[in-house]
């Protein structure tokens, strides 16, 4: 059935898109920043809001990245300032909140068909997040 969808879509092909190397300088100067600011943001939004500061947080900066919101509430953990439930539930906040995220993005560039196959995909990888957060 996939495979009979796929000859129906016209294939375009452009020439590839232009890609970085990774581990260039800015890339990695860009993410220490991004680091060191969700730590100092989850610091102070729980010193100042408590459990929902570290909520709220992990909402934002999970639209645009999860990896520093990860990186960052595993050294909370083991620093003592955030409880490790409190961790994983920020975590999971920032994973739908990246998919969510993403999901726009794909239905703002692409077409339906493909905001539908992403739409059951990104359900498939959130339900179980919101499962758990329930």
């Amino acid at each position: 059935m996939l495979g009979r969808d796929r000859r129906k879509t016209p294939r375009n092909d452009g020439p590839a898109p232009d890609t970085k190397n990774p581990v260039e300088l800015p890339q990695a100067l860009f993410f220490g920043l991004l680091y060191a600011a969700v730590i100092l943001a989850v610091s102070a939004a729980k010193d100042y809001l408590g459990d929902r500061g570290v909520y709220i947080v992990a909402l934002i900066s999970g639209l645009t990245d999860v990896d520093a919101i990860t990186l960052s509430n595993a050294r909370l953990v083991q620093q003592g300032v955030l409880g490790a439930s409190q961790a994983h539930i920020s975590i999971l906040i920032a994973l739908v909140s990246n998919l969510c995220f993403k999901l726009g993005l794909v239905g703002f560039f692409s077409t339906r068909q493909m905001f539908r196959w992403t739409l059951c995909c990104f359900v498939c990888l959130a339900l179980p997040a919101l499962l758990i957060l329930i």
